[in-house]
C-alpha cells in the first residue's frame, strides 16, 4: 500500500514593492503645435519604415519599364540598382528620360532573353560584364607601351 506524504500550503503573496513617481510639471501645448508634432513624427515613422528604393521615383520607373510586379522589387532591387548605376554613369546625367532611352537602347543591342529568363536580368548580365570589360580594358592599358 502507497503512502501519500502531503505537504502543507504556505503562504506565497509577496507583498507589492512600492513605486515612486515622479511628476512633471503640465506643459499646456497650443493645438496647432500638437498636430504639427504629430504629423512630424508620423512622417518620420514612415520614412524610417521605408526602405530608399520603394520611395525614389527612377526606380519605379525603371521597374515599371521592365513590367516588374511591387510584390517582386525586393529580389529585383538589386539588379536594378546595378543596371541604373551603369547607365547613369555612361550617361552622365540622373535624369530618368535619359537612362530610359539609353536602356532601351542598350536592349535593342543584346539578345532577346530566354524563355524563362526576365528582361532585366539579361540587361544585367550585359552591364555587369560591359564593368568588367572596363576594368579589364585600363587595366591593360595600364600595362601597354606606346606602340598598342
Amino acid at each position: 500500500m502507497e503512502e501519500n506524504i502531503v505537504k502543507p500550503i504556505t503562504n506565497t503573496i509577496i507583498a507589492p514593492t512600492p513605486q515612486v513617481v515622479v511628476s512633471q510639471p503640465s506643459v499646456e501645448l497650443e493645438q496647432p503645435i500638437v498636430e504639427e508634432i504629430k504629423t512630424k513624427t508620423a512622417a518620420e515613422s514612415v520614412i524610417k519604415s521605408t526602405i530608399p528604393y520603394q520611395i525614389d521615383p527612377l526606380f519605379h520607373e525603371v521597374a515599371d519599364y521592365f513590367n516588374i510586379d511591387q510584390k517582386d522589387w525586393d529580389s529585383a532591387k538589386t539588379k536594378l540598382g546595378a543596371i541604373v548605376d551603369f547607365i547613369a554613369q555612361s550617361v552622365d546625367s540622373g535624369d530618368a528620360g535619359d537612362i530610359l532611352l539609353k536602356l532601351r537602347e542598350i536592349e535593342e543591342k543584346i539578345q532577346r532573353p530566354g524563355w524563362d529568363e526576365k528582361r532585366y536580368t539579361n540587361v544585367y548580365k550585359y552591364v555587369r560584364l560591359a564593368q568588367q570589360r572596363s576594368s579589364i580594358d585600363k587595366a591593360m592599358g595600364s600595362l601597354q607601351r606606346g606602340g598598342f
